[in-house]
């Protein structure tokens, strides 16, 4: 009964990065001579990587011993599936209900019940890292060189949900709780600012 897919297996994954220097300065598309006017807009670059992936797996469990078993690594007993579908859509959708309860009914007493491991896939996940850098070559030695870099985690502030309560005899059984995503802070928008100085 506990053939199934891994806790950590993510069906679906994208990732791409980009690396884009602005075409701002001495002999590039927008020439600027001035040295001052190019040590404060000039050299800039552009940088950002873009994640999209298919939501991690679980599967509900009923929440008590149906099975009688007192296992005493927990009661990992589960419900029975119906046939009907546990994805919602569109209205019938929302971080309250984001599971269809009527996908299944509780075993017979002293019975496992028969979802599969692994059987739900959760929201999915996807997010943009953008970051802004410039180095500076200081004008007393060439050797020295101060580094401005500005970067922002979930720059789009997108909501990447975590898995609902898949624990069916919960009041909240199905309901979204908690954001997911590899940012810090739970995956919203975090800004960091960093200076290097190097020589």
């Amino acid at each position: 009964c506990d053939y199934g897919r891994s806790a950590f297996d993510i069906k679906n994954r994208i990732v791409g990065s980009a690396l884009y220097q602005l075409p701002i300065g001495p002999g590039k598309l927008v020439p600027v001579n001035n040295k001052a006017i190019n040590a404060a807009i000039g050299g800039w670059q552009v940088g950002g990587i873009f994640t999209h992936q298919t939501g991690a797996v679980g599967y509900p469990l009923l929440g008590y011993d149906n099975a009688s078993i007192a296992n005493p690594g927990g009661n990992m007993d589960r419900p029975n599936v119906t046939g009907t579908s546990p994805y919602l859509s569109g209205s019938a959708r929302s971080l309250n209900v984001w599971i269809n309860k009527a996908a299944y009914t509780p075993a017979a007493g002293g019975f496992y019940g028969n979802v599969k491991r692994g059987s739900y896939t959760g929201p999915g996940l996807t997010n943009l890292d953008a970051s802004l850098h410039k180095q500076f070559q200081m004008p007393y030695n060439e050797r020295h060189q101060l580094s401005i870099r500005f970067e922002a985690f979930n720059a789009l502030n997108h909501p990447n949900w975590s898995n609902p309560n898949l624990t069916y005899n919960s009041s909240t059984f199905g309901r979204i709780s908690s954001t997911t995503g590899p940012a810090p802070n739970g995956g919203m928008r975090q800004l960091q600012l960093a200076a290097k100085y190097q020589f």
